[in-house]
C-alpha cells in the first residue's frame, strides 16, 4: 500500500471513529504538536506537528501504538502551535482517547 493510500485509509477510520463518537472533528484538521528541549538552553520549542491522520499513520508504518503523553503534547487545530486558544478541547477529544483509537488502528494493520 502506498502512503498516499494508507494515510487515506487512516484518515478514513479516524473519521469514522470521531463520527461516531460524535466528536464533530476531522483528522486532517486537527494537528498533533510536541514540544521538545534545546539542550544548551532548556527552552522548550514545538518539535513536530502533523495532522493526527499522519501522526497515526507512522505508528501503523512502525507498527507501534501510540502512547502520546500530555506534558509534551497536545491536539491543536492550527499546526505549529501549542498556544491554548487553538488547543482542541479534552471534552471533545484527549489524547488518551487518540492512543486508544490509534492504537485499534495500528492492530487493525497488523500483518502488512
Amino acid at each position: 500500500m502506498s502512503n498516499v493510500d494508507l494515510l487515506n485509509d487512516v484518515t478514513e477510520k479516524l473519521n469514522r471513529y470521531f463520527d461516531a463518537a460524535g466528536f464533530g472533528l476531522k483528522a486532517e484538521q486537527m494537528y498533533l504538536t510536541a514540544m521538545v528541549k534545546v539542550q544548551h538552553t532548556g527552552e522548550e520549542v514545538i518539535g513536530y506537528s502533523q495532522t493526527v491522520a499522519w501522526a497515526i499513520m507512522e505508528r501503523v508504518q512502525e507498527n507501534e501504538p501510540p502512547q502520546y503523553d500530555a506534558e509534551h503534547v497536545g491536539i491543536f487545530t492550527h499546526q505549529w502551535t501549542f498556544d491554548p486558544a487553538y488547543r482542541v478541547d479534552e471534552s471533545q477529544l484527549n489524547l488518551d482517547q487518540l492512543n486508544g483509537i490509534g492504537r485499534e488502528i495500528v492492530e487493525s494493520y497488523n500483518g502488512l
